[in-house]
């Protein structure tokens, strides 16, 4: 998504309003097993102050993914609040990790995009309770009992040298 900054750029005392539901480049397909299940919402405003440009609002997403432990699949909401001051790229330091912008355009699918990424969990639970998968015969423990002893289940996991 592009979003014309020319009025912002000309006027400091200007703001804009920024709604968007849809895809985000980039996130098309699964990432690290999270698959995103309905368009990315935003909302929120885009200031100026000195220079700099201020992007504030809260960006909204669903996601599939399987559990860690049982394989299920869990269908979560995720709402994160974004404050992201963004640089002019001719006045950025190439050594700078920041997000910048060129011309009258502010490309926000990159900063949607790593808010995104990095607030997905490593590892996906579908409850903190759940006991996973027998690793002798593979029934989902959560949902029933398998008829493996427990020695099956400790020589399963005895590691040989």
């Amino acid at each position: 998504m592009r979003v014309n900054i020319s009025d912002i750029l000309r006027n400091e005392s200007t703001g804009l309003e920024v709604e968007y539901s849809g895809k985000v480049e980039g996130l098309e397909n699964p990432v690290n097993g999270y698959n995103l299940a309905e368009n990315v919402n935003f909302k929120g405003n885009i200031t100026r102050l000195k220079g700099l440009l201020n992007l504030k609002g809260v960006l909204e997403f669903c996601y599939d993914v399987s559990c860690y432990r049982c394989l299920d699949n869990i269908h979560r909401n995720v709402s994160i609040d974004v404050d992201e001051k963004i640089l002019d790229a001719s006045k950025a330091s190439p050594r700078e990790d920041v997000f910048t912008y060129e011309g009258y355009y502010l490309d926000m699918d990159i900063i949607f995009k790593n808010y995104i990424v990095l607030n997905l969990p490593m590892k996906q639970l579908c409850s903190e309770e759940c006991k996973g998968l027998c690793p002798v015969c593979g029934k989902n423990l959560n949902n029933e009992e398998c008829n493996c002893n427990e020695k099956e289940h400790i020589n399963e996991w005895k590691i040989e040298w």
